[in-house]
């Protein structure tokens, strides 16, 4: 249960000790016992975050709530260590997953899309330009380029990447593998 699950972290939190758990990785479609000292929960698109260490992997990572099978407190009490820093942590992340080296965006949205990227509130602090035909040019150095392409993409032909040179490639390889799937005769 959800509900049990929230509460047992939350007092975890309170009390500073470490959990015993089995959660999924969805990527490795993983079942995994861990132990994680429970530093914060954080909400991003809808979801809730923990951010703890863990003891399996030897480092601080995020954990989606929903993905915890089952959770124990333990009696073994933890410290957040004093050169961790949650700002620092989340800073320059798109979404929730930093995905290795910084890297700068540029995309220009259509007129038609642009009031709704102005309107929206966002993690990353992008620099917003008006253009004189009504698009918007969005500016937004991000240590989560997939999480930040998964997000653009949402916007289909409103959305033209700019730059870098080496992700609009790769958008260009990408489209152009949907273009031969929709062009197929089923």
């Amino acid at each position: 249960d959800q509900d049990l699950i929230m509460q047992r972290i939350i007092e975890a939190i309170v009390q500073d000790v470490t959990i015993s758990c089995a959660y999924y990785t969805m990527s490795r479609e993983d079942l995994t016992r861990r132990m994680i000292d429970p530093y914060y929960l954080v909400p991003r698109a809808g979801h809730l975050y923990l951010i703890g260490f863990c003891h399996l992997r030897g480092e601080v990572l995020t954990f989606r709530l929903n993905r915890f099978h089952s959770i124990e407190l333990t009696h073994k009490k933890f410290f957040i260590e004093d050169d961790f820093q949650i700002d620092a942590y989340l800073d320059k992340l798109w979404g929730i997953k930093a995905d290795g080296r910084e890297t700068t965006f540029t995309v220009r949205f259509s007129r038609d899309v642009a009031r709704y990227i102005k309107e929206h509130r966002y993690d990353s602090k992008p620099q917003l330009e008006d253009l004189a035909d009504g698009s918007l040019l969005l500016r937004v150095t991000t240590r989560g380029a997939e999480e930040f392409l998964r997000w653009m993409k949402q916007y289909g032909k409103d959305a033209e990447l700019l730059e870098p040179a080496e992700y609009r490639r790769q958008l260009l390889e990408e489209y152009r593998i949907l273009a031969d799937m929709y062009g197929q005769q089923k």
